[in-house]
């Protein structure tokens, strides 16, 4: 699997959390929806932008070492 590829895949998938999370919390509205989007969604938001920015420097990385072997 290319770099490309996996930050696709994964940026799909947050995407796609993000989503389902948005239309539970317009029917949820209590102190545990709050706490779930406190402890679970926006550290996971968080995290998840934190990866997607590491590949996207792996990815230069890569590239200027494969002009540079080649």
């Amino acid at each position: 699997m290319k770099v490309g590829t996996g930050r696709t895949q994964l940026y799909a998938a947050l995407k796609t959390c993000s989503e389902h999370w948005e239309q539970t919390r317009a029917l949820w509205r209590d102190a545990v929806a709050g706490d779930f989007e406190e402890t679970v969604m926006a550290p996971l938001r968080d995290d998840v932008g934190a990866v997607l920015h590491a590949i996207d420097r792996l990815g230069v990385v890569l590239g200027t070492m494969e002009r540079e072997c080649a």
